[in-house]
């Protein structure tokens, strides 16, 4: 008996995880393909200034930000909305350990303490800010998830990736983050 209640509880919860899936894929589907890997984003080219917190309670800004190295990856991710964040924070961490490549994430619509055990049981090695109000994410017009933005030292924004996690895509996208590297 408790093994059908929980092999119900199990088919369930993949069914509820391929439907955001499913629905991840459409929204993704309606913007142009020009758009999934562009030089700037929609409406910006550099990055508006801003300060959140880390998830021990340390402030940062933009500024410290892009002071921090060369090179900077913002993620921006969300872990009520995004089950292929959960299959891309590998890549994340792959992108982290670039030289002269800093990465930070910025969560958004995320309970501090869920984000803090999600982040300690996935092995993320870099910085994780918590867009409580998701303020930060309105002013990038972030409304999917993930978006990885590459920006230099001074804010200028290089790259913006929404592409859909693959192994394929892994190795394409490193590729393109070395390319604006150079």
């Amino acid at each position: 008996m408790m093994k059908t209640k929980y092999l119900i509880i199990l088919i369930f919860f993949l069914f509820v995880l391929n439907l955001m899936l499913l629905l991840r894929i459409a929204s993704l589907s309606q913007l142009s393909k020009s758009n999934r890997v562009r030089t700037n984003p929609i409406s910006i080219n550099s990055i508006p200034f801003f300060i959140l917190n880390d998830l021990h309670g340390k402030f940062f800004s933009s500024n410290d930000i892009t002071n921090d190295s060369s090179y900077i990856l913002l993620i921006f991710f969300s872990l009520k909305d995004c089950p292929s964040c959960i299959l891309e924070y590998r890549l994340w961490n792959k992108i982290h350990e670039i030289k002269n490549v800093r990465s930070y994430g910025i969560v958004r619509h995320a309970d501090k303490n869920e984000l803090k055990t999600w982040v300690e049981n996935s092995g993320i090695t870099f910085t994780v800010l918590h867009d409580i109000d998701s303020s930060v994410s309105n002013k990038f017009g972030i409304s999917i998830s993930p978006i990885k933005i590459l920006i230099n030292n001074e804010g200028n924004i290089l790259m913006i990736d929404t592409n859909l996690y693959s192994s394929d895509q892994e190795k394409k996208f490193i590729e393109k983050v070395n390319k604006c590297l150079l």
